[in-house]
């Protein structure tokens, strides 16, 4: 669809016909002569103007009220009222015919960089509850994901951009990433995910269109923290663990800290406090990043709240765009995560799980300690991939005699013949025979909390 003219080519003595525009906050008003006229705003996503349209009708009024897009004839003063926009004609037309790349800003340039590392941290996660909860929050809704990458983050304090929501969330995880591996006894798959998944409930909480920014009425009424929390319990199922259930809703109802920013919940567990600390500083930093932008000349500081911001010199660093693009060089990543409906061998009972990188044919229950010293406990879940295993030092499910499968390593004796070892020695060390077989390799451990 032609979109005609933009608004920034609206110059002085220019005129534009069949050139399609939003219409905002139209007026009606009193003329000298007593003919009415309507006054508003034309806006496309190159900016706005003020534009009158005289003598405008009973039919033209009921237009402006009903309908926000419109192709518009019209002209520019060039005189003494240089820039004003006067429209001679307007056609209203329906949005779902409208192309909304020539309505809302563009994406910043640097978005497809925070995309990128969403994806990858998101295919970080590898506890398969978590994982499996991330594919469905982002996954049920076919254009989730594409909401998620152009919503705003807030009106007006931080990340109020198109895309701002991915920015900020993306680099709140991140932050997130890195403390783990300063502080290694934090949880990280769950400090990840309900990083990446602490503002979700913004989506519902404000508009992301034209219209960007302006409070729903359950962003009014409920708020996006409650309302995050609802998306998540929804998206968890019958299956989801009850207590990582309340780890991850107790993240997101303390993101904010304290009730005077809103949160239900002060923290309670280092991982809530880390969300917290990571949530207030990427906020503030895109706060500080907005006033250096918008300074004037000369300027030195800019009240925010109860301090000051400073927006003076500051040293020349490397350019971050040049950092960026090295970041990106990776080839593309794309939201997928494999999820199957999987047996545990020996009962009758299924699990929907997200599938690990080796791929699983089934689950295997662990039933006692004989492989503690590898990380596998009793009441383990592992995945076994069905065929031959090549190599040796590896986790392999076996077949032994009289037994029910068991979890073992896979070595080479020192009479160099393959064998089945565990990790306690009162559990022997068997030759693999027609009788003890590998049945196939462990590729995956899921673990209840």
């Amino acid at each position: 669809m032609d979109k005609g003219r933009y608004v920034a080519e609206l110059t002085p003595g220019s005129s534009f016909t069949h050139s399609l525009f939003i219409a905002v906050s139209p007026e009606i008003k009193q003329g000298k002569a007593g003919a009415p006229y309507a006054m508003f705003n034309i806006e496309d996503r190159t900016g706005f103007a003020p534009a009158k349209l005289w003598n405008v009708s009973p039919e033209q009024q009921k237009m402006l009220s009903n309908n926000t897009f419109f192709y518009m004839n019209g002209n520019v003063d060039n005189g003494q009222y240089a820039g004003q926009v006067t429209v001679s004609s307007i056609k209203p037309i329906a949005e779902a015919e409208i192309n909304m790349d020539d309505f809302l800003p563009a994406l910043p340039d640097d978005h497809q960089f925070h995309y990128d590392r969403f994806i990858r941290l998101v295919k970080s996660v590898k506890n398969p509850h978590l994982k499996a909860l991330l594919r469905t929050v982002f996954g049920t809704a076919p254009d989730t994901v594409k909401r998620f990458r152009d919503a705003v983050a807030a009106k007006a304090m931080h990340h109020s951009h198109r895309g701002g929501l991915l920015e900020h969330s993306t680099e709140v995880a991140e932050m997130c990433d890195k403390i783990c591996e300063v502080i290694p006894d934090l949880n990280r798959d769950l400090l990840v995910t309900c990083a990446l998944l602490h503002d979700i409930g913004k989506l519902d909480e404000m508009e992301h269109g034209i219209h960007h920014g302006a409070y729903t009425a359950d962003g009014a009424l409920i708020g996006h923290i409650v309302l995050g929390t609802h998306t998540l319990l929804a998206a968890m199922g019958p299956d989801f663990p009850p207590i990582l259930k309340k780890l991850v809703l107790h993240l997101i109802l303390s993101h904010h800290r304290t009730g005077e920013f809103g949160s239900p919940k002060t923290p309670s567990t280092a991982e809530a406090h880390v969300l917290a600390a990571c949530d207030e500083a990427s906020a503030k930093a895109a706060q500080t990043r907005e006033a250096i932008k918008n300074a004037r000349d000369g300027q030195v500081n800019v009240k925010m709240g109860d301090g000051y911001i400073y927006v003076g010199d500051y040293l020349d660093e490397e350019p971050v765009d040049k950092i960026r693009k090295e970041l990106v060089q990776e080839p593309l990543l794309t939201f997928e995560v494999d999820c199957a409906r999987l047996c545990i061998v020996g009962t009758n009972e299924t699990r929907d799980v997200a599938l690990p990188s080796g791929g699983a044919d089934y689950l295997l229950s662990v039933s006692d300690n004989s492989m503690d010293a590898s990380g596998i406990l009793p009441g383990d879940l592992v995945f076994v991939k069905k065929g031959s295993v090549s190599g040796e030092n590896l986790l392999v499910s076996a077949a032994i005699e009289g037994q029910e499968e068991k979890v073992r390593r896979l070595i080479r004796s020192k009479d160099q013949q393959l064998a089945l070892e565990s990790d306690d020695p009162k559990f022997p060390t068997l030759a693999v025979t027609s009788d003890n077989t590998v049945v196939g390799r462990i590729t995956g451990l899921i673990r209840e909390l």
